[in-house]
């Protein structure tokens, strides 16, 4: 069973999983600094999310430093399942260089080129469409391409294609693990941000109950603020006091014009008071 959708991505059901034939295969430069590659798939993003569905990608490598081809395509709507790539299989079973034409369905004359260069997937494979449109692609692919020493390996003939089936009949996990496709983060789109907040606004709008009295009032506008009264200023305990060096001074003249004896007795001691000496 077959399905295509605007980006010319078909993809293949295969029991509970799905295969993809059709993807867009470019080889990454190993040489570009990690910034640039970010802008350009940023900007490949932004272009595809202008259309309908999800983005799907996948990287295939040779080691951690050898050459890497990446697959990029679309499909329309999200598919529930996990979506494979075909031409990834192809590439883990068929060797380091190989070609050939396989049958999607044989009513609709449907077919697919799938060819492998150094071990990877080839930029000019994985053409999906007629019997003539892959027959194009396979000389293209033998034109561009030279043959290595020991010819190319030709894992499917053109005059009697396979069916694609037979690629994944028996993939195990590695397989699996290696052609799985992964969807595009696009991000939120503001568009869409904004009419649900939009939406939510109207909803809290009117399930809001009419009889629901508002927030109480603020404590400051329920009591009138109170003017901060003057200061008063009372006076200090000593007020009335007579200063100490009056005090002092009077004393002296009180003890000078009492007399030290009075009737032959002796003034020993006395007390200074404001009335006098005591």
């Amino acid at each position: 069973m077959a399905q295509m959708n605007s980006d010319a991505v078909t993809l293949l059901a295969a029991g509970r999983r799905l295969w993809a034939v059709g993807l867009r295969w470019e080889e990454e430069t190993l040489n570009v600094p990690r910034n640039r590659r970010r802008v350009e798939k940023n900007s490949a993003v932004r272009a595809r999310a202008r259309n309908e569905g999800v983005a799907l990608t996948l990287t295939v490598r040779q080691g951690r430093r050898g050459r890497r081809v990446k697959a990029a395509g679309r499909t329309a709507p999200r598919p529930r399942r996990t979506v494979y790539s075909l031409a990834a299989a192809f590439s883990r079973r068929s060797g380091a260089a190989a070609y050939g034409i396989y049958c999607l369905d044989a009513e609709a004359s449907r077919y697919v080129f799938l060819a492998t260069v150094g071990g990877l997937p080839s930029v000019m494979g994985d053409v999906a469409g007629t019997a003539e449109e892959t027959g194009q692609a396979l000389q293209r692919f033998l034109a561009f391409n030279t043959a290595p020493e020991g010819g190319w390996s030709i894992t499917s003939p053109v005059d009697s294609p396979l069916p694609w089936e037979t690629l994944v009949a028996s993939a195990d996990r590695r397989v699996l693990a290696a052609s799985r496709l992964r969807p595009v983060r696009q991000g939120i789109r503001p568009l869409s941000v904004v009419a649900g907040l939009a939406l939510l606004g109207a909803a809290a709008f009117w399930l809001w109950p009419e009889d629901v009295e508002d927030a109480p009032p603020i404590l400051s506008d329920v009591i009138p603020a109170t003017p901060v009264p003057a200061p008063v200023y009372l006076p200090h305990p000593w007020k009335d006091m007579m200063p100490v060096p009056v005090f002092l001074a009077r004393c002296r003249v009180w003890r000078r014009a009492v007399p030290v004896y009075l009737d032959n007795w002796k003034l020993a001691r006395g007390e200074c008071t404001t009335e006098g000496l005591l």
